[in-house]
């Protein structure tokens, strides 16, 4: 099953990237999300919206019989998510390495927290 979501994210960047960012220059985003220039992590309003659930219920009717019909909605703030964390992620698929911030320990990853 494919989800589509909007994950909020904040990015780490000089002035003269920011500049080119708010400009709409895809390519200065495209640096930021691959680490050439500047960092990222995720920060922010992270959901599936209404009409994704209202499709995805439609195209699975017996597993999602029970979902509800807004959004829905994932407070992703106590996990440190960045570009690095996700690079090994997509690596290694070794989702137990995402850990609430500051958090010395393993901890549930945002996709099993979420759930």
């Amino acid at each position: 099953m494919e989800i589509w979501a909007r994950l909020g994210i904040k990015l780490d960047v000089n002035n003269d990237e920011g500049a080119k960012i708010l400009n709409g220059d895809e390519q200065a985003l495209s640096n930021v999300l691959a680490g050439i220039k500047g960092d990222w992590r995720i920060d922010g309003e992270a959901y599936i919206p209404q009409p994704v659930v209202e499709g995805l219920k439609e195209r699975y009717p017996d597993v999602l019989a029970g979902i509800g019909g807004t959004d829905v909605g994932f407070d992703l703030s106590s996990y440190c998510i960045n570009r690095e964390l996700s690079k090994q992620i997509h690596k290694d698929t070794d989702y137990g390495n995402i850990k609430p911030c500051g958090s010395k320990t393993k901890s549930k990853s945002a996709l099993e927290h979420s759930r």
